[in-house]
């Protein structure tokens, strides 16, 4: 969690190191992060910090919709198959 003072507005960025799914339309899309952005409001900020701490180690999911953020930004996880081909190993 950190203010952005060239905007005035709040942030938090929350990596995963678990496997950690969005549940889509098309089915469930792996995730690496997301990043919340706030009006300037340490109080509500603070607050969804703890939340989101509490649910994911509790629970492991996050429902935004229960967040007070402004703004989302997804940072999606992609796979790459690699083989000893393709990294010039053979």
């Amino acid at each position: 969690m950190y203010k952005d003072f060239e905007t005035g507005k709040y942030q938090i960025t929350v990596g995963f190191n678990n496997w950690v799914v969005k549940k889509t339309e098309d089915g469930l899309t792996p995730m690496n992060a997301i990043r919340l952005v706030y009006v300037d409001d340490y109080g509500h900020t603070f607050m969804d910090a703890q939340d989101i701490l509490y649910e994911l180690t509790t629970n492991g999911i996050i429902n935004p919709k229960k967040l007070n953020h402004i703004y989302m930004e997804e940072n999606q996880q992609y796979y790459m198959n690699l083989n000893k081909e393709k990294l010039g190993l053979v």
